[in-house]
């Protein structure tokens, strides 16, 4: 697992997730976690095919882009490559499982 969410220049961008897609090519064999699913750098992590933590990220989208948008994001994604995770005390569990609800996830992929 690596903190994806670049949020400056410097230390933060060097775990940007389109840095690490050169490294999930070199490594194949890892299965690499994004924290934050890339934060706004989300499709390069898409494009990365790694799983990903909606901690932080999750109410910030929600803030960003509205419902319907932040369902398609987590849809382009699947339930397979999300892992749930709120980034405590940043944000607590009521907050996610509150945006979730509003996801059209079926009770299998709410499992998952």
């Amino acid at each position: 697992m690596y903190h994806g969410n670049p949020c400056m220049t410097g230390f933060h961008d060097n775990s940007a997730p389109d840095k690490i897609n050169k490294m999930i090519k070199v490594f194949p064999d890892i299965q690499f976690i994004t924290a934050h699913m890339g934060g706004i750098k989300y499709l390069d992590v898409w494009s990365g095919c790694t799983w990903v933590d909606i901690s932080f990220v999750l109410p910030e989208f929600m803030e960003l882009y509205g419902v319907e948008q932040t369902n398609r994001i987590l849809r382009m994604f699947g339930a397979d490559r999300l892992i749930f995770g709120t980034d405590y005390p940043e944000r607590n569990y009521e907050e996610y499982f509150s945006i979730l609800d509003k996801m059209d996830f079926t009770e299998e992929e709410k499992k998952r």
